[in-house]
């Protein structure tokens, strides 16, 4: 296991390079049910994912893989904990990237922009 104190400093480096789209995340599918977001160091990787249970604090989980795929730590942080904040932000940056929401608001933005009018099928 990673001490998360090791981790600390890397989530803020990664924070940082994600902010200006100096990170490739990618859309991994979901573990343990939460969607999750991943990046790959070539012999590691680093996932995130964000849970909002009904009648809980929300969830944002860290997984750390080694060059096989196999989990090698898990940090869970809820919302109110140390470190949420830093964590939900890394989240949010990681979505971003991977979806690219922040290139479609941009392209539906423009368009509403333009004159004259908007909308139909493309093709």
């Amino acid at each position: 296991m990673i001490p998360v104190e090791r981790l600390r400093p890397v989530i803020t480096r990664l924070l940082e390079k994600s902010k200006k789209d100096e990170v490739q995340w990618t859309d991994f599918g979901t573990k343990q049910g939460i969607p999750e977001y991943r990046v790959f160091f070539g012999e590691a990787s680093l996932g995130i994912g964000y849970y909002s249970p009904p009648t809980e604090p929300d969830v944002v989980t860290l997984w750390v893989y080694n060059a096989s795929n196999e989990l090698v730590t898990q940090w869970i942080v809820s919302d109110g904990q140390d470190d949420w904040g830093s964590l939900r932000e890394l989240h949010l940056e990681a979505q971003r990237s991977a979806t690219k929401w922040d290139q479609v608001l941009g392209s539906i933005e423009k368009a509403l922009e333009s004159k004259g009018p908007i909308g139909g099928v493309p093709f």
